[in-house]
């Protein structure tokens, strides 16, 4: 298992190695603080092979040195943050386990806490390096508040310990109630997202994420001390601790945001591309892009003054020559102007908002969907920006990219409960009604899990139509274009029931509940489907990547049209009779046999299941056919199509088109 993780990376072994010295020198400068000597004692000659054993098993599990180039403090961290928890756990067990109850917690706590904070340290170094390197002179504001935030609860820890007992010379407890206070802080953090101050923010909403994490901190360790039943520490000592660290804390937080709010804005941090911003330009329907040549021309592209391929060949693609290769397999990149472009690197929608309406042509945006808090907001943000024919470029970690890259990462046993608990947290939780607020209040819509379906569909709901897509490196590139307003006067839903809009009799819209079988925003993609993809038997679509594995086996079953019975009580639908078609289905049928179909109230069991028909055309012939016999005789035609179409369900298997 080791090579492989050894093979990801070129520094690997010495980052590991790297680790590993500062685990020992943690240990040596701990051991040697408490006990004055360096003669290690018989009980830690036991212990230590465990602690590196439990070090290289989590290193290598987590992969922590893999998300060192990634451009956000917090993510870099947390991979460390993780491990250090589990590390300590793991120890905690073996101590209890073992019945070692004679070893000194604080050099062992002490230890792994050292350990912790010096990668920590090492960490933001890098950062801090890193950004100056890549040409970003200002200095990590994350990284500050999380160097801040551990300064200040040592610190108020300090002030609450000398002023209770006078004296700093510290006990054996002392290490357990640092990481009593360590792990409440780090939950609290976790689930309050304060280690992010933005700058465009209102007094309250930049203090609301301190406050809280301030609040849960506090529920936290109280809990801690009755669960673990440690009534002995002095309350004077913990309350004080939080109590003072919530006041460095606000205070250390208005200072940062004074110094960061006399800043001016900076567009160019942001990635959008140097030049003026031109007036708004509007083409007619005459000037609409055209194709040619196989790449995908914009309008306007007769007059330029500093072409945008330059740049992003030099610049922004500079590392990613595999995605400027895509773009120039579908692009003229040559033809895009650089006044008239912007190239992001940001989950956040504050860039595309500052663009003026219809004042650029292509917008292109490294960063993973996956990470957008408001992912429509920032497609109409797009869409608004873009002039007609425009092009946006965007990227999402697909559900099976994902997947494929955790069960690459982890072994397959450890992979697939991995994959389960991430699966339901970051792809079910956000599509459940109940756990929908509890998700976004605790993750606020980062990292979550998107369907290539689904981002595909959300773009087609806000007006776009594709050019191309690709799968690179592990995400799903789309090539998008400004095709037309976008569909708001829809409401989208991704919850496990949906109603779906059908035209019924006279062309009323009906809201038509079933129980979800394909990806969310499927709906969306109806006449792309419908123009890309041939028609099977029954009128089915051949292959259609928007249906879910589980979608299948309820389409299998009839599962998903049990909701449609509320219809039917509703009295939208009868019991037999045509189905209500979606406007873009509706719209390829023949029109001698659309208005047909508008003159009569649809049904919940529709003919085709009484003829079995083969093709599209059949399908069509069987519900002309009993249109026009349910005109001559309504009673008499629906009791003899119900029952052949329950024998056909019940012995022919029958199922829905």
């Amino acid at each position: 298992m080791s090579e492989r993780y050894l093979h990801r990376s070129r520094h690997y072994l010495l980052l590991l190695l790297g680790d590993f010295l500062l685990l020992i020198g943690a240990f040596v400068g701990v051991y040697a603080l408490r006990r004055g000597h360096l003669w290690i004692e018989p009980e830690f000659q036991l212990l230590v092979p465990w602690i590196l054993g439990f070090w290289l098993l989590f290193t290598l599990l987590s992969g922590k040195f893999m998300r060192l180039r990634n451009p956000e403090f917090v993510l870099r961290v947390r991979p460390f943050l993780q491990v250090g928890v589990a590390l300590t756990g793991s120890v905690s067990l073996l101590l209890y386990v073992k019945g070692w109850y004679h070893v000194s917690r604080f050099i062992t706590y002490g230890t792994l806490g050292t350990f912790l904070g010096l990668e920590i340290l090492v960490l933001t170094v890098h950062h801090y390096v890193a950004r100056r390197r890549s040409g970003e002179s200002r200095t990590p504001v994350t990284g500050i508040v999380f160097l801040m935030d551990v300064f200040l609860l040592l610190a108020s820890l300090v002030l609450a310990y000398y002023y209770h007992r006078g004296t700093l010379v510290v006990g054996e407890d002392f290490p357990l109630l640092i990481l009593g206070l360590s792990l409440a802080w780090l939950a609290s953090a976790l689930m309050s997202h304060r280690f992010r101050l933005r700058r465009n923010r209102g007094l309250v909403p930049t203090f609301s994420p301190f406050w809280k994490g301030q609040g849960l901190m506090l529920m936290i360790v109280v809990s801690i001390v009755f669960i673990t039943d440690q009534s002995g520490f002095s309350r004077t000592i913990v309350l004080g601790t939080l109590l003072a660290f919530a006041l460095l804390e606000n205070l250390g937080v208005l200072l940062l945001r004074g110094l960061r709010r006399g800043k001016a804005a900076d567009d160019t941090a942001t990635g959008v591309v140097d030049g003026p911003v031109p007036d708004t330009v509007t083409i007619t329907e005459a000037a609409r892009p055209a194709t040619g040549a196989g790449l995908y021309r914009l309008p306007r592209s007769d007059l330029r003054s500093a072409f945008l391929r330059g740049q992003l060949a030099s610049v922004y693609l500079a590392d990613r020559p595999d995605i400027l290769t895509f773009l120039d397999d579908h692009l003229d990149l040559g033809a895009v102007d650089v006044t008239c472009a912007a190239v992001l690197e940001t989950p956040e929608a504050g860039p595309l908002q500052r663009l003026p309406e219809r004042g650029v042509e292509f917008i292109m945006n490294l960063h993973r969907v996956n990470d957008f808090q408001r992912i429509n907001f920032a497609f109409l943000q797009a869409h608004r920006a873009l002039q007609p024919g425009g092009i946006l470029v965007v990227n999402v970690e697909s559900l099976s990219g994902r997947r494929t890259r955790f069960f690459k990462r982890y072994p397959l046993p450890l992979a697939r409960l991995i994959w389960l608990a991430d699966f339901f947290y970051r792809r079910a939780m956000p599509k459940l009604p109940l756990l929908k607020k509890i998700y976004f209040t605790m993750s606020r819509g980062r990292n979550r899990v998107l369907s290539f379906t689904e981002c595909l569909g959300r773009l087609f709901y806000c007006g776009f139509d594709v050019v191309s897509w690709k799968e690179l490196n592990g995400r799903v590139y789309f090539i998008m274009r400004k095709d037309g307003p976008p569909q708001s006067h829809r409401t989208p839903s991704y919850g496990p029931v949906f109603r779906q809009r059908r035209v019924g009799r006279d062309g009323r819209i009906l809201g038509i509940y079933k129980l979800r079988t394909m990806h969310p925003y499927s709906e969306y993609l109806q006449s792309y489907v419908h123009r890309h993809h041939q028609l099977e038997e029954g009128g089915k679509i051949r292959a259609d990547f928007r249906v879910t594995t589980w979608g299948r086996f309820m389409r299998r079953w009839l599962l998903d049209e049990i909701p449609m019975l509320w219809n039917w009580i509703r009295r939208d639908l009868k019991l037999v009779g045509v189905r209500p078609l979606t406007e873009a289905f509706l719209a390829t049928y023949p029109e001698e046999l659309k208005q047909l179909r508008l003159r009569f109230k649809p049904g919940l069991i529709p003919p085709y299941y009484a003829d079995m028909p083969l093709t599209i055309q059949e399908v069509w012939n069987s519900e002309r056919r009993y249109l026009e016999r349910y005109a001559k005789k309504p009673f008499r035609t629906d009791v003899a199509y119900f029952f052949k179409a329950i024998y056909n369900i019940l012995f022919h298997h029958a199922r829905s088109a």
